[in-house]
């Protein structure tokens, strides 16, 4: 079993993008960004990496949960994050969640949880 929360980041990704057997190109088009995004995403030299609310959409895409799990560990492993930076995060990740539900769902766009 794959040691999750040793991993970095752009590790995570390259193994859930592995087990996806997807290329960029196609994650891109799942995800609806453009192809320089993904390309940065996966890019080992790039810091550049998706922001917590892209999380759920990358497991949708991707058809797997390793970047949820990879989250996880590192949360378990002791991660510092200050309140206010969970706080906002959270927030973010309803929304993102929210969003998902309503694409899953075949509904219109849905006020986010920061407008209500």
């Amino acid at each position: 079993m794959i040691e999750l929360k040793m991993m970095t980041g752009k590790a995570a990704l390259r193994l859930a993008k592995e087990e996806s057997g997807l290329t960029q190109g196609e994650i891109a088009d799942r995800l609806g960004v453009s192809h320089a995004v993904t390309k940065r995403y996966f890019n080992i030299n790039d810091a550049y990496m998706p922001s917590l609310e892209m999380i759920p959409r990358l497991c949708v895409a991707l058809g797997n949960d390793i970047l949820v799990r990879w989250l996880e560990a590192r949360l378990q492993g002791g991660e510092k994050f200050s309140r206010e930076e969970i706080e906002d995060e959270m927030v973010r990740a309803a929304n993102a969640f929210e969003e998902l539900r309503a694409l899953v769902n075949g509904e219109g766009a849905s006020p986010s949880v920061r407008d209500m």
